[in-house]
């Protein structure tokens, strides 16, 4: 059949990753909780905007004009995507296995930029306690 041009292959591929509940796409680290990294790393990054979003209000009204004008600045520098692999004239067991190999090629670069934004928001949040802490606040609606 091969020779009469029939792609067949005895191979059945299966699948080492699985669907991440919340974002619906396939993912190799799938936690305890069931979201992939990706998915854990905009949780985390939410929670410190968050912080940073109830810091804020402290600040004078200067210090807060500052942080309000080099908002539109931030940007951590994001590592493209790769590319999608050319899966043409390759049997299903190769177009699964390559395209399986990209969903995580890819998982792990949207998790990479996830990270570096996170570190970015850490280290803004850090710089806002830092200012609080010199103007004597030491917790949220405590002052020295």
């Amino acid at each position: 059949m091969r020779a009469a041009g029939a792609d067949i292959d005895l191979r059945c591929y299966r699948p080492s990753l699985s669907p991440c509940p919340r974002c619906g796409c396939m993912s190799g680290t799938i936690d305890r909780r069931g979201l992939c990294e990706p998915c854990r790393r905009r949780e985390q990054l939410a929670a410190i905007q968050s912080r940073i979003a109830a810091m804020l209000p402290r600040l004078p009204a200067a210090e807060r004009a500052v942080y309000a004008r080099t908002e539109s600045m931030l940007e951590s520098r994001a590592e493209p995507l790769p590319e999608a692999p050319d899966t043409s004239g390759m049997s299903r067991w190769r177009r699964a296995y390559r395209e399986e190999a990209h969903a995580l090629a890819v998982e792990q670069a949207v998790a990479r930029n996830l990270r570096r934004e996170v570190k970015a928001a850490q280290k803004r949040k850090e710089r806002i306690q830092k200012k609080l802490k010199s103007m004597g606040v030491t917790q949220i609606g405590a002052e020295k």
